[in-house]
């Protein structure tokens, strides 16, 4: 689990959370209220479904479009999360389950604590077979 990770705001532009994601090379990015409780997530994947299609906007035009754009327009809102207290198994689950690459975890008060991502449980499940 990632503790503590890089979170956007619903009111974000889509282009700030563009920019952490690339920046901090992650694939998904918590959305949190300003007392830090999780609404969303938001993933390189949504992110590439709402940019401005070429088709429909100039190149040149883009930049300011992702700036129109905000996180709330393309976050998944009310995602599937974990409490800090559950199994390695469990995350396992819920992940396979709803067939997604990131489980925001979260306490009693649904303020955001960490992040699993199937590389985590990938890098754990390896540690684990290492040591037996």
């Amino acid at each position: 689990m990632t503790m503590h990770p890089v979170t956007v705001k619903p009111s974000d532009a889509i282009k700030e959370a563009l920019d952490k994601i690339e920046k901090g090379k992650f694939r998904h990015l918590p959305v949190v209220d300003g007392d830090g409780k999780l609404v969303g997530i938001i993933s390189d994947r949504d992110i590439r479904l709402i940019h401005p299609s070429p088709l429909f906007v100039r190149p040149e035009h883009a930049p300011a479009q992702l700036l129109m754009i905000k996180v709330r327009q393309a976050a998944v809102l009310n995602p599937v999360v974990i409490g800090p207290e559950a199994s390695l198994e469990e995350a396992t689950k819920l992940i396979l389950h709803w067939e997604i690459g990131a489980l925001p975890v979260v306490d009693k008060g649904n303020v955001l604590v960490g992040i699993i991502t199937y590389a985590d449980l990938l890098r754990e499940f390896l540690a684990r077979d290492k040591k037996s």
